[in-house]
């Protein structure tokens, strides 16, 4: 995992993940803020009806929740601190490092492994000489062989089948999985139009703007990557990297066609399309590979490039001073190689004004810590643009003086460059 700097910190270069929700927003990066009694998820944030013959069964019986990454970054952060605080004004001992270590490597994997060298990174000028040596020998020699990769986190070497765990809250809801029983004929055969795809409650915006900017350039996509077995399941194939941090090995995922519902409606990702299921299973696939709804939560767009196409991805910062020419030029190369592109805005507004009641940025109808499908960028009558879209497939920026309306509240906009450097924290980019 490459380090990314926090959204909300300009000039940082360690990766947290998304910020915890508050009373206004919602959890992650979801278009609706779970309800505070337990009663099933808003209807109307999906603008048709679920699909029909849908039938709730039983509970399934999930597996073991992992933490997720951003629970795994600030336990190492929080270990850290407390590192930092035994050495005063001065600098850590090789003593307190090896404590701090060991900790970490109670449970080493590879989040918290990640998380560990993106921390030394940010302070290894404050620790001792001995230390620095400590940890340097421990991130690059002894951790790499510890490294085993958990089935439950979709980390294993071969097939995957599982269930994809709720996350508590989704339960108390009345979530629970319902079937299809003509998933099989839904699945595969509508070609793909990025105008159809929505998030749901589902916190993996990093993951449908992959999949959008891969729907763009490819509408058979669903087609190919996702195979239909004769029992009814569902299978992919993602990559993981390799320790060699060159080398990716890919991973058979297989899932049931049974999908989260509550009061009849799909609660993730699905298609405008009553007559499709693709992203629907396509988000599912995704989140048993990584252990879980709750694990799958706040991502980063380049683990989802990676996983997808088995191709590194590579991130390029933002900041307030960003020469507007060198960014427009960075899209518009990315764009003329056919590049995958997604953009993170950050977590709080930069102009300092409160979110809304509906939980975007008081200055603008942006979505705070939330990734945009980047689709290219383009100069009209001497003015320069970026093409994005929101992932929820509505809730956009539609004053004149910030985009272009198009009349059209389908999450799809042109956004002046300048308003993009402002509001807008990096690119993620990667190869198809």
């Amino acid at each position: 995992m490459p380090p990314v700097r926090p959204r909300d910190a300009r000039a940082s270069t360690t990766a947290p993940g998304p910020a915890q929700p508050t009373a206004t927003a919602p959890e992650d990066d979801s278009p609706a803020a779970t309800p505070a009694a337990a009663a099933p998820l808003p209807g109307d944030v999906f603008e048709t009806a679920s699909q029909p013959g849908i039938q709730i069964p039983g509970t399934v019986t999930d597996p073991a929740l992992a933490f997720s990454e951003r629970k795994v970054r600030a336990y190492v952060e929080q270990l850290g601190s407390a590192l930092l605080e035994t050495a005063g004004t001065g600098t850590v001992s090789v003593q307190e490092t090896q404590k701090f270590i060991l900790q970490i490597a109670k449970d080493l994997n590879f989040e918290a492994y990640y998380a560990l060298r993106n921390w030394n990174a940010a302070h290894t000028s404050q620790l001792s000489p001995d230390a620095q040596s400590f940890m340097k020998k421990f991130i690059e020699v002894d951790a790499p062989p510890r490294l085993v990769r958990d089935p439950v986190n979709g980390m294993a070497p071969g097939a995957l089948t599982v269930e994809p765990a709720f996350p508590p809250d989704w339960s108390a809801h009345g979530v629970q999985y319902g079937v299809e029983p003509n998933a099989a004929n839904m699945v595969g055969t509508v070609p793909a139009d990025v105008d159809d795809l929505m998030q749901g409650h589902a916190g993996v915006c990093y993951f449908d703007s992959v999949v959008e900017g891969l729907v763009v350039k490819d509408p058979e996509f669903y087609r190919k990557m996702i195979r239909k077995n004769d029992d009814g399941t569902f299978s992919t194939t993602f990559n993981v990297m390799e320790r060699d941090g060159a080398t990716p090995h890919r991973v058979d995922v297989t899932v049931s066609g049974a999908l989260p519902v509550a009061g009849g409606q799909l609660v993730g990702t699905r298609n405008r399309n009553p007559a499709s299921l693709d992203a629907a299973i396509y988000e599912k696939l995704w989140v048993a590979f990584k252990g879980g709804y709750d694990a799958a939560a706040g991502g980063i767009a380049t683990d989802a490039m990676l996983a997808i196409t088995g191709k590194p991805a590579t991130v390029t910062p933002i900041f307030s001073d960003s020469q507007p020419d060198v960014v427009f030029q960075t899209i518009a190369s990315a764009q003329q190689r056919g590049d995958l592109m997604v953009a993170d805005t950050f977590a709080a507004d930069p102009t300092g004004a409160s979110d809304t009641d509906d939980g975007t940025f008081g200055s603008i109808n942006l979505v705070p810590d939330h990734a945009y499908s980047v689709f290219g960028a383009q100069e009209v009558d001497g003015q320069k643009y970026v093409e994005l879209r929101n992932p929820w497939g509505r809730v956009e920026p539609g004053t004149p003086d910030l985009a272009p309306a198009d009349g059209r509240d389908d999450g799809r906009f042109l956004m002046p460059l300048e308003q993009f450097i402002k509001y807008f924290a990096g690119i993620q980019t990667g190869p198809r």
